[in-house]
């Protein structure tokens, strides 16, 4: 059984893609993420999160800034 994960762009997290709960296409690339908070983050500003740069506490950091 081929497991293969990736990491949430926006938390760090590695996500198995079979049990991903969200994904999108960007820049013809797939995203996965650990859940629709995360992709909504992504949606909101996607080239902050598509450099492939995931930095300890971006993810609170974009939340504060609702």
């Amino acid at each position: 059984m081929n497991m293969k994960s990736q990491r949430d762009p926006v938390c760090g997290m590695n996500i198995q893609v079979a049990d991903a709960p969200d994904l999108c296409d960007y820049n013809n690339k797939t995203y996965y993420f650990c859940s629709s908070e995360c992709k909504n983050l992504f949606d909101d500003d996607p080239d902050q999160y598509a450099t492939g740069e995931v930095g300890s506490g971006q993810k609170s950091r974009a939340m504060s800034k609702s």
